[in-house]
């Protein structure tokens, strides 16, 4: 499932430890509009792990209305997410936000 959201796609899919020795994930989206913010707010809502934006210098909660104000338009911006937490459903409820990070 996760390998036919991601065919033909430039998009970046890192793995990095962080402090502590856990393992987390990135993934970079990019949002066209506000209603694309919203749905992705949703999405992140719905997961039962911590997902948040690196944006900028600052780690952003996706899951708070006020991260979400701070987020730009038609910007590459990077999600990361627990290791053990990214499996196929988050990606391809995510797919169509996911976008090559050097674009």
């Amino acid at each position: 499932e996760i390998a036919s959201c991601l065919v033909g796609s430039e998009m970046c899919i890192r793995d990095r430890s962080i402090a502590g020795g856990f393992s987390v994930r990135e993934f970079t989206v990019m949002f066209h509009s506000v209603n694309e913010i919203a749905q992705f707010a949703t999405i992140a809502n719905r997961q039962p792990f911590p997902v948040h934006f690196n944006y900028k210098d600052s780690r952003l909660d996706a899951k708070s209305i006020l991260s979400l104000c701070a987020l730009p338009l038609q910007t590459p911006v990077s999600v990361e997410l627990p290791d053990r937490a990214a499996d196929g459903s988050f990606l391809s409820d995510i797919a169509q936000f996911l976008c090559d990070p050097d674009a």
